[in-house]
């Protein structure tokens, strides 16, 4: 009850982020083909997508996104309350099973999932995880086609059997489908070609903070952010959580179920590091099995406390908490405002902001957010360019002058001269816009963006030849 109140809140929100391309763009108008490529391979064919095999997850997304965001929203709610019921039930022999689906139901590193549509596939995997643990002893085939599903949505699933496994002594119940279940979706997933990124392995330096963050957020998750960038992790918390991690095995000593639940803490984390060293990312979503962790340690270490008592207080806290978290997940514009604290240093914060500020029109406040993005220190290649074009289409163009010519002179490519040249035009300098349209130049058109054509008939006037129509080429 209180997981499903606590997440009623997301219902509203919109498609945001990665919702566009890969549920609006590409999962809802699927064709029997498509449907097909889903299950043949990764998502993409390189960077973190293709790590990113999830077929039993995107298809169920590409059913509820036919009807809309609300629909994978509710999906996830009844996932969400599910997996907290279960794992009230399944810790049933611990010292106070109700806290271990409080904690799960109302911590704060859940609005990740609870409110992006795209991360539909964490709760399903957790939710079938736990189901197949609950299934177990009455069907040891049950147990194994729920942790194949539950792979099949995300990895996260295989971890959840261990925690009961090791916890409850149940390792020679559990050896036979979990061997199973991890063989199927592992061959299955060789078969279909998925690997696990290509630039992760350069940057395990990275790890240490990567799984100290992701674990001290536990303790402390504010301020919120959907971005958490690697660059700039708060380094305190980062300590934090390695202190908490070796606490819950201290703590948790002569407890077997505590000490499997602390492991899952730690190798939930360990799993996501592919995807976040690629992409600098330690994202919420990433916390949501550590916080069925957390929640289970507690309810093996903790006393029984009044259930009314600690129902009350935990819907009272998380609604509080996520009816503000689920106004963050409405629009980009929400979801990337102004970033906080340690964000005002991340380049990628910002360089999100800036592009959803383009896609409303707000091109005097990409300009800003752009040129924020450029001086945090590790900006996107095309970060600088971005802020030359919000700040032509603001109107600025003599200030979009200054800015190119404090960049760089050399290897631009077609699209960086197209908008040097507009904006040399629209500031006065035509002599300046005649030489960058000339370097695009290609046999009797003009390599570039679409409008490039139209610009250089003005700017040539007519002395120069009748243009050929042509699809620009892709720089």
């Amino acid at each position: 009850m209180v997981a499903a109140v606590v997440a009623l809140p997301y219902l509203a929100g919109g498609y945001v982020w990665d919702d566009g391309p890969l549920i609006v763009e590409r999962l809802v108008g699927l064709d029997a083909v498509g449907w097909f490529e889903l299950w043949a391979g990764p998502v993409t064919d390189d960077g973190p997508g293709a790590s990113y095999y999830r077929p039993v997850a995107l298809s169920l997304m590409a059913l509820g996104g036919r009807f809309g965001p609300w629909a994978i929203h509710l999906m996830t709610l009844l996932l969400h309350a599910g997996s907290a019921g279960l794992v009230v039930l399944l810790c049933r022999h611990s010292r106070w099973p109700l806290i271990a689906g409080l904690v799960f139901a109302v911590h704060p590193l859940a609005s990740e999932v609870l409110g992006w549509c795209s991360a539909m596939p964490d709760a399903l995997a957790v939710f079938l995880g736990l189901l197949a643990v609950w299934w177990r002893p009455r069907s040891a085939l049950g147990a194994f086609v729920l942790l194949v599903l539950g792979g099949f949505s995300k990895e996260t699933a295989l971890l959840i059997p261990l925690v009961f496994a090791f916890g409850g002594s149940a390792v020679r119940v559990w050896l036979t489908p979990w061997l199973g279940a991890v063989l199927v979706v592992g061959s299955v997933r060789l078969m279909a070609n998925v690997g696990l990124g290509a630039g992760w392995g350069a940057k395990l330096g990275l790890a240490p903070t990567a799984l100290g963050w992701g674990s001290g957020g536990l303790l402390w998750p504010f301020p919120m952010h959907a971005v958490r960038d690697l660059h700039v992790a708060p380094m305190p918390l980062v300590v934090c959580g390695w202190v908490l991690l070796f606490g819950l095995v201290v703590l948790g000593r002569g407890r077997p179920l505590a000490l499997a639940a602390a492991a899952l803490v730690f190798c939930a984390h360990v799993l996501a590091l592919p995807a976040a060293l690629d992409g600098y990312l330690m994202a919420e979503r990433y916390s949501y099995p550590a916080i069925l962790g957390l929640g289970i340690w507690l309810a093996a270490i903790l006393p029984r406390f009044e259930r009314r008592w600690a129902v009350g207080v935990a819907l009272v806290f998380g609604l509080g908490v996520h009816i503000q978290e689920a106004g963050r997940w409405q629009t980009d514009l929400t979801l990337f405002a102004s970033p906080e604290g340690r964000g005002r240093s991340s380049s990628y914060a910002w360089h999100l902001l800036a592009v959803s500020q383009m896609a409303a029109n707000e091109h005097a406040l990409a300009a800003e957010s752009f040129g924020h993005a450029v001086s945090a220190g590790n900006p996107y290649p095309g970060d600088r360019r971005l802020r030359l074009t919000a700040l032509v289409l603001a109107g600025r163009s003599k200030e979009a002058v200054v800015w190119m010519d404090a960049g760089p002179a050399e290897g631009l490519l077609a699209v960086d001269i197209a908008w040097r040249a507009r904006a040399a035009w629209d500031a006065g300098q035509p002599e300046r816009a005649k030489r960058l349209l000339s370097m695009l130049k290609q046999d009797g058109h003009f390599d570039g963006p679409p409008w490039i054509p139209a610009l250089a008939k003005v700017v040539f006037g007519a002395t120069e030849p009748p243009l050929i129509p042509h699809e620009p080429s892709t720089p």
